[in-house]
């Protein structure tokens, strides 16, 4: 069994890819990975009271077999999904990115730049019932704070 409660891999060849001005991407082997952020020791307890999302992101070029990981992380879930997976063009600044819009079918899309993904995205089925329990204890610590 995965530490990760999200993992997939899944292989796309782009082909559908159609941002004006610019060139599709080489096929890719793409991994992605998300787990609630934990303590690597037990006796760690300043993190345990730390909630937080991490999203680790393999992108294999399939041509120049090339392999880029990185990982991002985020107290929220939902900024986290809306991250890009992998940035194109030379420089700090891509110029264009890819994202994964729905994760549960895998679906992959393009936009200029590299800014969140502007539109709604759905927390993956795999992620559903931590992400609502983590959302329910939130509130409830709030409601405690404004009892008081």
């Amino acid at each position: 069994m995965s530490v990760w409660s999200y993992d997939r891999v899944f292989t796309r060849d782009f082909k559908d890819f159609d941002l004006p001005g610019f060139s599709a991407p080489n096929p890719a082997k793409i991994e992605v990975a998300i787990k609630q952020l934990e303590p690597l020791r037990e006796g760690d307890r300043t993190l345990k009271r730390v909630k937080g999302w991490v999203r680790l992101v393999i992108w294999d070029n399939l041509v120049t077999d090339c392999r880029t990981p990185h990982v991002n992380v985020d107290s929220d879930l939902i900024p986290l999904l809306k991250a890009n997976v992998q940035g194109f063009g030379s420089g700090p600044h891509p110029d264009y990115s890819a994202y994964v819009v729905d994760y549960d079918t895998e679906l992959v899309k393009f936009r200029k730049g590299s800014e969140p993904w502007l539109g709604p995205i759905n927390v993956p089925t795999e992620l559903l019932s931590l992400y609502q329990q983590r959302e329910t204890t939130i509130r409830q610590r709030f409601r405690r704070l404004f009892e008081r």
